[in-house]
């Protein structure tokens, strides 16, 4: 976030939806909000996420989003979208 706000962005410079890019599972997200925050659908959600934009779709590592998809939630019957420690995104690759 903080480099959005170097660059002085307040979130993402679009926000349009698209039917070619439903919210299936692992894709990404921009979250509705001013921020730069996005998440990774883990199930199909694009009822839920109409207007919000998908842009990138995740194509390997799905033995790490397992792993992600296993950690410990802020609640405890383990539905929160909010994981209880940080998490953070050390290398990924952008293919064309």
């Amino acid at each position: 976030a903080r480099a959005f706000v170097n660059k002085g962005l307040n979130g993402p410079s679009f926000r349009e939806y698209n039917d070619e890019y439903p919210h299936e599972r692992y894709t990404i997200g921009f979250a509705g909000g001013n921020d730069p925050s996005f998440y990774v659908n883990t199930q199909d959600n694009t009822e839920i996420h109409r207007g919000d934009p998908a842009f990138a779709k995740i194509v390997s590592g799905f033995d790490t989003m397992q792993r992600l998809e296993d950690q410990t939630r802020t609640n405890t019957d383990g539905t929160s979208i909010w994981f209880k420690d940080r998490i953070g995104i050390q290398k990924m690759t952008i293919l064309e």
